[in-house]
């Protein structure tokens, strides 16, 4: 075998030692009851020497480092339950997992599709990557907490509360904003709390819906607005002004 080879081998073994580790830790079974059929641990099935390969290993594991890098100083200040939640083979298992439901909606692009969504949200690690891809500068709900003052341990807690089915939505603060003509336009906004939660359902339900909107929608999608639809109108239609 070349050294090439031995060091892909390598690489794949380390990381999989580390997932398996990881998917201990939370007592991720190989397999669980979910409504009427049997749904198989993504992370399991990603192990699985056929269906993933190092690529897919070190991608997840490349992103978990970065994330991880992000919040190093305030895991490594935290408390030993939130230093031992938050560790890089656990966010590249979440990685793995939040992937694994992304293939299967790919996949099977018609017809019912089973994901185990909930089992994704309630991992703290997945509600961290939620956590991150929200904008830092945006104000509080209604407990006046902006995002970017959220702690670790809020997160875990957060994950705690949505495993034992003791999360409940907080009440939208209602503010108004003025708009062109003069008058006011109602804006709700979420607490932190629920932003991270809405953000990790969305991050799942855009992938599985995105594609199947028309193309002629530009209603509330990203990178679509009502001034882009003018646009499609002035270039697609000539006769219109």
């Amino acid at each position: 075998m070349s050294t090439e080879g031995r060091e892909e081998l390598k690489v794949n073994s380390n990381i999989n030692t580390e997932l398996r580790n990881a998917s201990i830790y939370w007592g991720l079974p190989g397999s669980c009851r979910s409504g009427e059929g049997v749904t198989l641990n993504p992370v399991q099935l990603l192990l699985d020497s056929n269906k993933c390969d190092v690529p897919q290993l070190e991608s997840a594991n490349k992103r978990a480092k970065s994330l991880f890098a992000l919040y190093e100083h305030k895991i490594s200040k935290a408390s030993s339950q939130v230093r031992s939640a938050f560790t890089i083979p656990n966010i590249t298992a979440a990685y793995l997992e939040y992937e694994a439901i992304l293939v299967t909606i790919k996949q099977k692009n018609q017809g019912r599709i089973k994901l185990p969504v909930y089992n994704l949200l309630i991992d703290p690690c997945y509600l961290l990557i939620a956590y991150s891809s929200l904008k830092r500068r945006v104000g509080g709900g209604i407990d006046d907490i902006p995002v970017g003052n959220v702690t670790l341990s809020a997160i875990l807690t957060l994950s705690k509360q949505l495993s034992i089915k003791k999360y409940y939505p907080a009440p939208t603060k209602r503010i108004y904003i003025p708009k062109a003509n003069g008058k006011m336009r109602p804006l709700g906004i979420a607490s932190t709390r629920d932003k991270i939660v809405q953000q990790g359902i969305m991050l799942i339900l855009s992938s599985l819906f995105e594609p199947r909107f028309s193309t002629h929608s530009y209603g509330f999608r990203a990178n679509r607005s009502c001034h882009t639809a003018l646009k499609t109108i002035y270039r697609t239609w000539g006769g219109i002004k």
